[in-house]
C-alpha cells in the first residue's frame, strides 16, 4: 500500500499534538524533516535507494503532497517516528522533550531495517 507526504504529516501532527492551526511546525519544516528521514532511511536500508530500476543518491519527496512517496509502505512508521524525533529535537533543552526525542529516535532506528 502506498503512502503520501500528507499521510506522514497527519500522523506526525497527531503524535506531537500539533493538529490545530496555527501550527507550531509549518508544513515546510515537516517536509524538510521528512526529507532528512528519507536520507537516513537510505543510509540504513540501502535498497530504498532503488526507485524503479534506477539507483538514486537519495529518495526525493514528490512535489505534490498527495503523490505517493516512492518507498515501500513498510517504512512509513519508521519515517514518521524519525520526523517526530526531529520535531522534538528542536525543543531538546526541555528535559521531557529530549527524552521523547531519544525514544522516537530509538523506535525509528529499530524500524529502519
Amino acid at each position: 500500500m502506498e503512502f503520501t507526504t500528507d499521510d506522514v504529516f497527519a500522523k506526525v501532527r497527531r503524535m506531537i499534538g500539533d493538529e490545530v492551526e496555527p501550527y507550531r511546525w509549518e508544513d515546510e519544516e515537516l517536509r524538510d524533516n521528512l526529507q532528512l528521514a528519507l536520507k537516513r532511511l537510505n543510509v540504513r536500508v540501502p535498497v530504498t535507494r532503488y526507485v524503479g530500476n534506477d539507483v538514486v543518491d537519495y529518495t526525493e519527496l514528490p512535489d505534490e503532497t498527495d503523490a505517493p512517496i516512492p518507498v515501500d509502505a513498510k517504512h512509513e512508521e519508521g519515517l514518521v517516528y524519525y520526523v517526530v524525533y526531529l520535531c522534538y529535537s528542536k525543543d531538546d533543552p526541555d528535559t521531557s522533550n529530549a527524552e521523547l526525542a531519544n525514544a522516537y529516535l530509538a523506535k525509528a532506528e529499530r524500524l529502519m531495517v
